[in-house]
Order: structure tokens, then sequence, then C-alpha cells
């Protein structure tokens, strides 16, 4: 354009100096008085009003024209002659008008270009219209269109595997919102594309089946402004976390029970109802409950089973852990031998009246037990429980009870006493015991082990004699109860004398018992024996020997045994046997 001016310059004007437009940008060259149309104030000297130029006229015009679709900064339009223009982007205005500063003439050729691209977001703009003369008013057809660079949204996905994944992307200024449906991993793009100056925000609309999407990265999410190409949003699936749990029943208070899963730290739960382990497990993940035993010995007080106890996550929580407890219950039992009484315990007694073994009836597991023995005569049993015998209940008891006598009775064989005849036996530390038939007897008080015993006769029968035999009526008790103790009773005993005559010629005598009116004549010899009677025990007797010649002789009487040698009455006692020493002989002889 430059060198177009300066050549209609040169064919009109011989008499002015030729400044150049350009140079006219300086202020040196406008002249404050004179204006044009758009100028807005000084005009460059050459072009004042009031110099005479063929063909140039007086009035000035502006050269200008129209930019639509401006969004970045920095677009600058350039023309021969004609001072640079750098516009701004209108928010907002999809089309702005522009004018160069400096006005021209009629007729002034001119040419615009585009020296600068828009930037911030980057943007192509092409011209029309830039060429031409100026006519009588402003020039206002070029026009600018600006298009923006257009960048695509990817997206590169990983861990799709439950179905689609769809994405949404709100695009700016447009307002549109555009859908992206994936069906597993890898890089996908939107259908729609972004200009730049726009923006993008790319969120997750629906996630596949049991799975968690997010969109990774602050500086992929929220509205983001483009001003060149767009970074992949990356997008990452992750199977959804469910509870795993389920219920606890028949629990009793005050018990716990610690579960664990797969192996993991167990927790503790202590009431019946709900229970959730605090480890979520993801979609399709395995799940394996296990009851965890007390890491130190407990009471059992419960059973607990469970059940629906493993399997793998179905894309819900899963609640279907059964765990159900059951109170144990444990049986007392006690081996018995030699007892005659009782067991007891604090559920109940049993009679015992046979070696064998016994059960309690159950109890429930930790409640107390305490077994004990009661003999029917606890002087008479010594019992060890073998064993624990008291305490809480934490499984089957078997105990072993042994009982053996301390004491043991006295007693033996009474024989020979008449019937309706009593006898009365003593032993020491023993009230005395009477005895009215033959048999056994045993005397009330049992002896310890150790202790001696004496029997004797404290008070005979009527009509008889009892003896206890010397060779068991005394001795010491040992480790059983002493029955051989013989008594024998005798009802009748002989009267015997022995006759010897110390006179010769011998004669013959009378023994007599004046209480029994007995009498016998014995042999005439020096000695003879004469069976005089038979009595009773505890009969009375009165022995005399006699000479039959009036003589007078006497006899000297020694009892040898059943009675005292006096005279009088005397008690048969047993056998009785008496000596007689005399001489009887005939008189005068």
């Amino acid at each position: 354009m430059r060198s177009i001016y300066r050549a209609s310059l040169l064919a009109t004007a011989s008499t002015v100096t030729i400044i150049p437009l350009a140079s006219c940008l300086l202020a040196a060259c406008f002249n404050n008085s004179s204006s044009g149309p758009g100028d807005g104030g000084a005009l460059p000297d050459v072009l004042a009003p009031d110099v005479n130029l063929p063909g140039a006229g007086k009035a000035r015009y502006l050269v200008g024209g129209s930019v639509d679709y401006l969004w970045g900064s920095g677009l600058t339009l350039v023309g021969d002659n004609i001072e640079p223009l750098t516009i701004a982007p209108m928010n907002g205005a999809p089309s702005l008008k522009f004018f160069f500063k400096t006005a021209v003439p009629e007729g002034f050729p001119y040419k615009v270009t585009i020296d600068q691209q828009p930037t911030n977001p980057a943007q192509t703009c092409t011209i029309s219209g830039a060429s031409g003369k100026v006519g009588f008013g402003d020039v206002t057809g070029i026009t600018v269109n600006c298009a923006p660079d257009y960048y695509a949204v990817g997206v590169s996905a990983t861990g799709v595997a439950g179905g689609a994944l769809v994405l949404q992307d709100a695009i700016q200024p447009s307002g549109a919102v555009d859908s992206l449906t994936i069906m597993g991993d890898g890089n996908f793009s939107f259908p729609m594309v972004v200009a730049a100056g726009g923006s993008y925000d790319v969120s997750v609309a629906s996630s596949p089946l049991c799975e968690s999407c997010t969109i990774a990265g602050a500086s992929s999410t929220g509205v983001l402004s483009v001003s060149g190409p767009i970074p992949t949003v990356p997008v990452t699936c992750s199977p959804t976390l469910f509870n795993v749990g389920g219920t606890v029943t028949g629990l009793t208070t005050g018990q716990s029970i610690a579960l664990s899963n797969s192996g993991g730290s167990p927790i503790t739960v202590d009431a019946n109802g709900v229970f959730d382990f605090p480890l979520q497990v993801p979609n399709g993940g395995a799940y394996d409950a296990e009851l965890v035993p007390p890491s130190v010995d407990t009471c059992p007080v419960q059973t607990c089973t469970l059940s629906g106890n493993n399997s793998t996550v179905q894309c819900a929580d899963v609640t279907s852990i059964s765990v159900a407890c059951t109170t144990n219950t444990y049986t007392v039992s006690a081996q018995v031998s030699g007892l005659q009484g009782s067991l007891s315990n604090t559920n109940g007694s049993i009679q015992v009246s046979s070696d064998g073994v016994y059960a309690f009836p159950a109890q429930d597991a930790g409640s107390t037990y305490n077994v004990q023995v009661a003999p029917t005569d606890p002087s008479d049993n010594a019992c060890t429980i073998s064993g624990v015998a008291s305490g809480p209940l934490c499984g089957n008891v078997m105990l072993t009870v042994s009982c053996q006598p301390t004491a043991f009775t006295l007693g033996g064989q009474v024989s020979g006493l008449p019937i309706g005849a009593t006898v009365t036996l003593a032993s020491p530390g023993e009230p005395a015991l009477q005895v009215s038939a033959n048999g056994t007897f045993a005397f009330v008080n049992p002896i310890a082990i150790g202790g001696t015993y004496d029997v004797t006769v404290a008070t005979q029968p009527a009509n008889a004699v009892c003896t206890p035999t010397a060779a068991t009526n005394s001795g010491s008790v040992g480790e059983a109860n002493v029955s051989t103790v013989q008594v024998n009773c005798v009802s009748s005993f002989p009267v015997t004398v022995n006759i010897t005559n110390q006179c010769s010629p011998a004669t013959a005598v009378t023994v007599s018992d004046s209480v029994n009116n007995v009498s016998v004549d014995s042999p005439s010899t020096a000695s003879s024996v004469v069976a005089l009677e038979t009595l009773f025990a505890s009969n009375t007797y009165d022995i005399t020997v006699d000479c039959n010649d009036g003589c007078g002789s006497d006899f000297s009487l020694t009892f040898a045994s059943g009675g005292a040698p006096a005279g009088g009455n005397q008690t048969v006692t047993g056998p009785v046997t008496i000596d007689a020493i005399g001489c009887c002989e005939v008189c005068g002889s």
C-alpha cells in the first residue's frame, strides 16, 4: 500500500513535501487544529484539510470492519502506512467492530493483513475484504473470522470389569453434555471435541455393576479451560467394597466369642445380634469366617457353631453368617466302693447301697459342683475322694469314692444255752450284752483298729454255766470285724466223790447229798469213786461221807472243783469233784 500511495502523490502534488503515513505516527506530524472523521483529534499535516491536493479532498475516513469469534488474545492487524492494530476479545460477544486509529482521505488505497494470530487460547483467523480504496465513507467491510482450534478429550480406563462405565463431559461455551460408554480397559475419546478457549468437565455418570470408578488426579477433574491439546483423563475402577457379617444367637450373658475373617484380626462379640467384620471385602472376594479359640484355657461354658461362613461376595453386603451358641451340660459321676450311705452334690443326692458307678443329673457348664460322702454311720467308714470334688463344672467329672471301716464290731457265737435262759457278756468299753439265744452276738460299740477286747461272762444263766473259750475271748482288733469269740454253755454237771479209806480192813461208807436227798454206798475197798448224781448249774448241794458202823469215824472232804470245801449248801458252777479221806473200820477191830 505504501508504493501505491506514493505513486498517487507524486502524480498530483509537485509543490509539497511528501511524508509517509507510517512516519506520521509521531506526534510531530499532527496538527491539533485539524480533524477528520473517526480520528478523534490530530491528523497528519500532509493530509490536513487545507492542503490542496488534487483528488484528495478534505474529508478523512476510518478503515475497519468486524472480528467474529475472537476468544484469544494478541490478534494483531497491519496495513501499509497504517499503524498496527491489536484487538482484544470481548467476552460474551460473538462479533466486535474495529477501526484503525488513523483516518485517511477518499481514494486512499489500503491492504490489511494479520500480523499475529491470537493465543490463549490459540485460534486461526482468516481475513476477507482486506484491500481496496477508501470511498466517501468509513471502510467497514473488512471481516476477520477467528475459528477456534478443537481438541479431543481422551480417557484411559483401567479396572472396568463389571459392565458399562458411562462418562459425561460438560462442554463450554456450547453447553453440550457429551457421553462416552466404555465396556473394558483401554484408551477412548469422547465423540465431541472441545474448542480452544472452551472448557471440559469429565465426570462418572454410572459405574459398572458392583464397581466404583473415580477420575484420578485433581488436574483431570472439574471445569478445565482448553488452551491446547487435552491431557488424557485417567479413570480407575475398582470393585465395590461390601460388609461381611451375620447374626449371633444363643449367647448367654457374660459370655463372648472371638471371630475372624480369612485369618484377619479377630473381633470379640459379647451379645446376641448382628455383627460385621471391620474390613470390607470387594465384590467377588472370598470370605471365610472362623471361631477363634481362646489363647488360654477357659471353662467351655458354651459351644458355638458356624453356618454360611464361607463363600464369595455377590455384589451385596453379606449378612448370612450364622453363629448359633448352646450352653454345654456336663455330668458328675463317681466310682464308689465300700460305702453304705449317700453321695451329695449341689444338685441332689444319691443313695448308695452297693459298689458301682453313680451319676448325678447333668449340670450347666460353669455351674458349681461339690461332691460329699455321707456314710450311714460316719464312725464306721473312712472315705476318700480321688479327683477334684468341687469347683466350676467345665467338663464331665469322674470321681473315685473309696470307703474303708475305721472301727469294727466285736462278736462271736454262743452255744449250749438252755431255752429261755439269758447270759450276760461283758468286755472293756462295751455296755453289758444280754444274749438269750444260741447263735451270733455282737457288742454295740465298734472298736477302733488296734483296740483290745476281753469277753467275759458277767451273769450266768439259770440252770447253766457259760464259759468263753480262752483262745478266742481276748485280743486286738485288726482291719475286720471280730466274730470269732466262742461262749459255750453247759446246763448240768456230774457230782463225783473220790473215797480214800485209810482203815484196814476197810468197811463200806455212805455218800449223801442232804440237799438233794441222794445217798450212795461205796464198796468196802481202800479206795473207790462214787458217782453220786448230776446237778444243773446253779443247783446247791451238801455232801457228806459216813461210816455205817456207828463207830463215829470221820472223813475229811476236799473239793477238787465245782464248789467250796466248807460245809453247808454249795452252788454248782461246773462239774463237782470231791476228795474224801478218812477211816471207816469194824468197831473194836
